[in-house]
């Protein structure tokens, strides 16, 4: 046996080059781990993303075939579409109609029009071939047999329409469908009289050949309304029903979706499938894509069948995610190498970058609070909404005009602000136009209404799409309303004043001119009607020539029986022009302030209805009163009153012309605006609505030939403007009119 003895101190040369080698292995290990960590996570990522491949490129792959399944339908249909008008066309033609000898000509020029090997067949109303196109060969021992059992001959005879037939089997034994359109000959007299049809036989191989492609990936068929295989690429795939399951024993084994397929199929939809072809060896069975689109034919549905191999999209995702590992581990690498580096950059670059966003942030910040305080010092009431049309400022004007603080506005729309009747008439200030110039009414929050024009402004982002928020600004224009209203009743109210002077004084003077001859003829009738009373007896005395003799070209006795009535007639103008002198003095006389007092309305009423109800108990005529108790007083002159309200119930008495006439007076007090309200309603035959804005002029009326002078309602109207009052009318539903007058109620 051996000792080894070592020195005190010494090392041994496998424990130095371990020190030498730990700083460098704590260095490398942590970016092994990071490089196996990220080859393990690229790998469960490929392995993950080639499943996600597969499906989606399968999917993808499925929407292509379907797309070229889609593009050979439409062009099957619009090829017949054109068939289909060539023979509505051909339906016309005189030559075909009536077999003429024209007839051969014309079908041998619309055979021009169709594809190779397409014959055209002329029978006629019994069934028989007439004439054939192209009549070479075998076709031409054809004309003359009957045709009056083939089904598209008699469906097109019963339905009078065009017609497409199931695949059948020509006298060559060649696969064929036709299609017939039923002719007529209209007479003269518009009676159309069955001449036959003309039916075109088509190749279906030849009219899938014309959309089918042979560079398609997989084969590609077509299917009639039935199911069954008019064209495959394979000639014994023809004639079968590839998706029933009761037919399907040799040629494709159908999964669970075979009936779902076929199903589809019938009733005329699109979609996908897969099916899986069977093989002698199990190992080798294929998996096909099937996409399928529906051809619709004036009523039947056939179907364009697309399938295409899903192992070619297996192996091009294969070699795409063979390349994508090759390209992951590249970039791998890449960032192993280069992240220190870019580490390195980011920091310094986010170090700056945050430098740079809190000095522009400071920036913002600052221009942010000077524009917040431009908007809320404004002196125009401004609010700015977000997209959405919700308030996130609300300056102090609008504050005061709105009677709203900023709290309460935050977070809900600027409609709220508006009076119920504008409300959802185009009032909305977050629509993607300007707008504005519109008079709005807005509704303070103590209920005052302040009316304002707003505009308002969309703000957009860069794109001038994105709408970022909307501002709205207003103006009060409240005072300046009610100063323009106020202007208007004034000038009104002038210009009235004006012209009732002006009339007035002419009034007074023309009264005052008529007065005094009147005063003279109302003195001088009573004094001839004692003289006439006197005089009588003696002119009845004498002669008979006495009797016979004339005064004024009247005999005595004429003038014994008519004078007095003409002298009383006299009279009773005579004070019809006295009463109507006297309204022209109660017109043109005015009622000063220091004539009114306080005074109780219904006092005013009830005088009127003691001078008024004799004269109304004596005609058929009902008043109704209801007068409200404890009104408060108006300050008023009791005569001016008491006028006021004879002269309304005389007009509604004047108005009935019934006998069962009733007229209502009321009074009531209004809260709203402080008035007492007297009403006064009739049955009778009511204003004409010719008058009804002139109504309250003088020398309106409707009863002028009832001795009517059309000053009453004018002087009623004024005495009632004289006492700050305010009359109206309005017409009663049942008939008649009811007059209001309001009069301001003294405050107590």
């Amino acid at each position: 046996m051996v000792h080894l003895n070592r020195q005190p101190g010494a090392v041994s040369p496998g424990a130095s080059s371990l020190r030498d080698l730990h700083p460098f292995r704590r260095r490398v290990l942590p970016i092994f781990v990071a490089a196996l960590a990220a080859a393990v996570l690229t790998a469960l990522l490929g392995f993950q993303s080639y499943r996600a491949a597969r499906e989606a490129a399968t999917e993808r792959y499925a929407l292509q075939q379907l797309s070229l399944a889609r593009s050979i339908a439409a062009g099957l249909e619009a090829y017949f579409r054109e068939v289909q008008t060539s023979l509505f066309s051909a339906a016309t033609n005189p030559s075909l109609v009536r077999m003429t000898e024209d007839c051969p000509l014309v079908m041998e020029q619309m055979s021009l029009g169709f594809v190779p090997r397409t014959s055209i067949r002329r029978i006629d109303e019994r069934g028989i071939l007439r004439f054939i196109h192209p009549s070479d060969d075998w076709r031409e021992t054809l004309i003359g047999t009957a045709c009056d059992e083939e089904s598209f001959f008699q469906e097109a005879r019963d339905t009078a329409q065009i017609v497409l037939s199931d695949v059948l089997i020509n006298e060559k034994g060649q696969r064929r469908f036709r299609i017939a359109v039923p002719l007529f000959d209209t007479a003269e007299n518009g009676d159309a009289a069955f001449r036959g049809i003309l039916a075109v036989s088509f190749d279906p191989g030849d009219i899938a050949q014309r959309f089918i492609k042979s560079e398609q990936a997989g084969p590609a068929w077509i299917m009639d309304r039935n199911g069954q295989v008019m064209f495959h690429p394979r000639e014994d795939w023809v004639g079968t029903h590839p998706f029933d399951s009761t037919h399907n024993k040799r040629f494709l084994y159908v999964d669970s979706t075979g009936e779902d397929i076929r199903s589809r199929l019938l009733r005329g939809k699109e979609g996908t499938g897969r099916l899986t072809v069977p093989s002698e060896r199990k190992a080798e069975n294929g998996e096909l894509l099937v996409t399928y689109a529906p051809v619709l034919l004036g009523g039947q549905n056939w179907s364009v069948v697309l399938a295409a191999p899903l192992d070619e999209v297996a192996r091009i995702v294969r070699t795409s995610g063979l390349h994508w590992l090759l390209l992951s581990a590249l970039i791998i690498a890449i960032l192993l190498t280069g992240g220190a580096f870019i580490l390195h950059r980011l920091y310094r670059w986010s170090h700056q970058l945050e430098e740079e966003v809190k000095k522009r942030t400071a920036d913002l910040e600052e221009s942010v609070k000077y524009l917040r305080n431009l908007i809320e010092y404004a002196r125009r009431p401004v609010a700015v909404l977000n997209p959405r049309g919700e308030v996130t400022v609300f300056n102090r004007a609008f504050e005061q005009m709105s009677g709203r603080s900023e709290k309460e506005m935050l977070g809900r729309p600027l409609d709220l602000l508006f009076a119920l009747e504008t409300t959802g008439q185009g009032v909305s200030f977050h629509e993607r136009e300007q707008t504005g110039g519109k008079a709005q009414t807005i509704v303070r929050k103590d209920g005052a209404m302040r009316i304002c024009i707003l505009d308002s402004v969309p703000i957009f982002a860069q794109d001038d799409r994105t709408l970022i928020a909307t501002i709205v600004q207003g103006e009060d224009i409240t005072d300046q309303k009610i100063a323009e209203e106020t202007k208007k009743q004034l000038e009104s109210q002038l210009l009235h004043a004006q012209k009732m002077e002006a009339l007035g004084t002419l009034v007074a003077g023309v009264a005052h001119e008529i007065n005094n001859p009147i005063n003279k003829i109302m003195f001088d009738i009573p004094l001839l009607q004692k003289i006439w009373h006197d005089v009588i007896d003696d002119l009845g005395e004498g002669t008979d020539r006495a009797q016979t003799r004339k005064y004024g070209g009247l005999t005595v006795p004429f003038l014994r029986d008519n004078l007095p009535r003409l002298l009383a007639d006299m009279g009773m103008a005579a004070s019809r022009i006295v009463k109507t002198v006297a309204n022209l003095k109660d017109f043109s006389r005015r009622s000063g302030s220091s004539e009114k007092e306080p005074l109780s309305v219904n006092k005013a009423i009830d005088n009127v209805l003691r001078l008024i109800q004799p004269t109304l108990g004596n005609s058929s005529i009902t008043l109704k009163v209801s007068l409200k108790e404890h009104l408060p007083l108006v300050e008023a002159n009791l005569h001016n009153m008491e006028q006021i309200v004879m002269n309304i119930i005389i007009n509604a008495a004047e108005a009935i012309d019934h006998d069962h006439g009733i007229i209502g007076i009321s009074s009531e007090f209004s809260d709203r605006d402080n008035s007492v309200i007297v009403r006064v309603s009739d049955n009778g035959r009511g204003i004409d609505p010719a008058l009804w804005d002139t109504i309250f002029d003088p020398f309106v009326t409707s009863r002028q030939t009832e001795g009517g002078t059309g000053l009453g309602l004018s002087i009623t109207y004024n005495l009632v403007q004289a006492h700050g009052g305010d009359i109206s009318f309005y017409p009663n539903e049942e008939g008649g009119t009811t007059f209001r007058i309001a009069f301001p109620a003294m405050h107590s």
